[in-house]
């Protein structure tokens, strides 16, 4: 068996005694849940031809795309990491290393790693949430060197958003193609909206929710086809016990994030003065993620359970020492009435 603590061993270890290092598939999460296999599958085409990125909107599904992505990959035995860029401080060896489970020599070991046929995958998930020049420095470091040394065996995809993408030149720089298409000037998969028939399966699916879709205006019915905004409705309603008409006249963001946040927020001072702190801590740390021992007191312990359950917050890290404001949500922050 191989000895990870060891760096100096990997290069004398033999390819068919190396132990592949575990990461978990996480779970799919609770709410709408759409199999895209044939999206997937051409994702998965799209990587094992050449290293690119994935790009989309905000709340297109990117982090969730690669998660099913994994999971295909998992089911295959094609090793596929996940660097989850929102996790990290720093992005440092240290601790990208114990983001895959591994140690600073992550790289070393991951060359080492031959899945035969194919091409195993290492994902740099979320690069649009590196706002700090160190952190997204150090993230850009890790690419450009996973590419050089893992060239061979391995294929990288970075997901980010898409304007963050076009601001990008060292980024888009290490993907170079031929064929440019359109504004993302390297090569890259775009992630489309779900489609008409998705989101309406999607609604058939949930007992006591059929035909919702077909009841919806236009306007909503746009609104639904961004998987985040979906999966926001759903919890509106079930938290309303499908009153759907007290919400059919949702045409914009702005009105489903105050439905959302009424119908989770509001019936909780406790909740709303908990999320007001949390965001003056993030926003002075320059960070969505921090650390719950930091913030959290004994009578906090119902709060952060529910905030959790409704998908607002997020534990992350190996020791679930840290959690993070999902991203998405921050979209709300102007409702917290923070000066």
């Amino acid at each position: 068996m191989a000895d990870w603590n060891h760096p100096q061993l990997y290069n004398s270890i033999s390819k068919s005694d190396l132990k592949i290092p575990f990461q978990k598939v996480n779970e799919v999460e609770k709410g709408i849940y759409i199999h895209r296999a044939d999206l997937i599958k051409t994702v998965f085409d799209f990587v094992q031809e050449k290293n690119g990125l994935l790009v989309g909107g905000p709340g297109f599904g990117k982090s969730f795309l690669l998660e099913e992505l994994s999971r295909y990959c998992s089911s295959r035995s094609i090793p596929c990491f996940i660097i989850r860029i929102n996790d990290l401080t720093e992005g440092t060896n240290d601790e990208i290393g114990e983001e895959l489970k591994i140690d600073k020599e992550w790289l070393t070991i991951l060359a080492r790693i031959d899945a035969g046929n194919d091409k195993s995958i290492l994902i740099f998930d979320a690069y649009d949430t590196a706002k700090d020049e160190k952190l997204k420095s150090n993230i850009i470091r890790a690419i450009k060197k996973s590419i050089v040394e893992l060239s061979n065996t391995w294929r990288i995809v970075v997901s980010v958003r898409t304007y963050d993408a076009i601001k990008s030149r060292k980024l888009l720089e290490l993907f170079p193609t031929d064929n440019i298409n359109n504004q993302v000037s390297c090569r890259n998969f775009q992630i489309p909206a779900l489609t008409e028939q998705e989101v309406e399966e999607a609604f058939d699916l949930l007992p006591g929710f059929e035909s919702i879709y077909q009841k919806s205006n236009i306007e909503l019915k746009k609104l639904l086809k961004t998987p985040y905004f979906l999966n926001m409705f759903y919890y509106v309603l079930i938290g309303k016990k499908g009153n759907f008409s007290a919400f059919n006249s949702i045409e914009s963001e702005e009105q489903l994030l105050n439905v959302f946040w009424i119908s989770s927020i509001e019936d909780s001072f406790e909740k709303g003065l908990f999320l007001r702190n949390l965001t003056l801590k993030l926003a002075e740390s320059g960070s969505l993620s921090y650390d719950k021992f930091q913030i959290l007191e004994e009578n906090h312990k119902n709060v952060f359970n529910d905030l959790i359950s409704s998908g607002i917050l997020e534990e992350v890290s190996v020791m679930k020492k840290r959690f993070r404001l999902l991203i998405t949500y921050c979209w709300i922050l102007p409702f917290l009435n923070i000066c």
